[in-house]
């Protein structure tokens, strides 16, 4: 399992080192290289009229953005039109599509529009979120999910194309999401990430994770 996180504070690290000694741990294996990671970089209209930030802390949270975009017509079909634009330069047209959101609404919002839409047709959407026991709707063509939903433990054969929204510094997240794309043989893979290249936080994202993901993918 992801036992390295690769930030653990020095606490955390000593107990880790108790409890299972290096000695005892698997040795990293080579990579197989097969994920296409492509950063999809846009701007927001407006920013100052835009919340993404908490307000007693005032760091970013991603779960504030979404909530913001939802409440202008406008700016959530601009949203989620770009979004399904940078997935059809993308996908095959024959195999599992994986749009993952930070919160349950955003999901809902995604799903309903998409349908509203008819955007993909006669192929079965599907949502998946925190509570669903029903795992049948991992077999859909397209899944629409956040992160917690379809992070760790979660199995989903055939996605040729994840599109990730969040944007997050977590090493973990960004290895998690990126291992959603199982290796199909034959096939080129992406994992697409959005990148708000006026937003600073988006940007220590991009930064952050270019490095991992150097290591990690065939192609950045």
């Amino acid at each position: 399992a992801s036992y390295e996180s690769g930030k653990d504070d020095r606490k955390v690290t000593k107990f880790k080192d108790i409890i299972i000694p290096e000695k005892d741990r698997m040795p990293q294996q080579e990579l197989d290289k097969y994920v296409n990671v492509v950063f999809c970089q846009f701007r927001f209209d407006n920013l100052n009229t835009l919340r993404y930030t908490n307000p007693v802390m005032k760091w970013y949270s991603h779960a504030i953005l979404e909530a913001n975009i939802v409440k202008t017509s406008t700016r959530y079909r601009n949203y989620f039109d770009m979004i399904i634009y940078f997935v059809s330069k993308y996908h095959d047209g024959r195999h599992r599509i994986l749009y993952l959101f930070s919160t349950k609404d955003m999901v809902r919002n995604f799903y309903m529009y998409l349908k509203k839409h008819n955007v993909y047709g006669k192929k079965k959407l599907a949502m998946f979120i925190e509570g669903d026991k029903d795992k049948s709707n991992l077999r859909a063509d397209v899944i629409i999910s956040t992160d917690k939903s379809c992070g760790t433990g979660v199995d989903i054969e055939d996605v040729q194309v994840t599109m990730n929204t969040i944007s997050t510094e977590s090493e973990y997240f960004g290895v998690q999401s990126s291992g959603r794309n199982r290796k199909m043989d034959k096939t080129e893979q992406y994992y697409l990430t959005l990148w708000a290249t006026n937003i600073e936080a988006h940007s220590r994202y991009k930064k952050s994770n270019s490095k991992l993901f150097a290591e990690r993918a065939k192609e950045v």
